[in-house]
Order: structure tokens, then C-alpha cells, then sequence
């Protein structure tokens, strides 16, 4: 049968038994709200610059943007902005 080799995931919490502390850093800090709204940028700049013309200059800034974002998000976070638990 599928499920002797498969493990097929149950219907309910979403969360089995062991899982709570993965569930522990899905925070929603100041320093995580940050690096996704600069990488959600930096995709609508780079989309743009592709779609104006190609426009490169405009796709790089939005690709520089989108490479920042996680070094920001965590330079934030290991100033004191994010979660403590990381």
C-alpha cells in the first residue's frame, strides 16, 4: 500500500506532534515583515524594468533589491527587532 513507504499527511491542525518548535519561529516581526516587503519590491521593480522595454538598469536595482532583503531582514533581527529564539 501507498502509505507503508509514503507518509501521507493527515487532516486537522496541520501540525503533527513534534512540530511545535518549527512552528515556534514563524514570528512576525519587524525585521521578517522588512526583508519580505523589500524582496516583494525589488520582484515588482525587476518585473517593470522587463516589461517597460527591456529596461536593465531597472531590472538590476530590482534584483539588488531582492538579494538585500534577506541580509537586511537579518542584520534587523540581530540588532534586537527580530525574534530571540533564532
Amino acid at each position: 500500500m501507498l502509505s507503508d513507504w509514503l507518509p501521507l499527511p493527515t487532516l486537522g491542525t496541520g501540525h503533527s506532534e513534534g512540530s511545535s518548535h518549527m512552528a515556534d519561529h514563524h514570528d512576525s516581526t519587524p525585521a521578517a515583515w522588512t526583508a519580505v516587503a523589500l524582496a516583494l519590491v525589488g520582484f515588482t521593480v525587476g518585473g517593470v524594468g522587463l516589461v517597460i522595454g527591456p529596461n536593465w538598469p531597472t531590472f538590476w536595482v530590482g534584483l539588488a533589491l531582492i538579494v538585500v532583503s534577506p541580509l537586511i531582514g537579518r542584520i534587523m533581527a540581530t540588532a534586537g527587532i527580530g525574534s530571540d529564539t533564532g
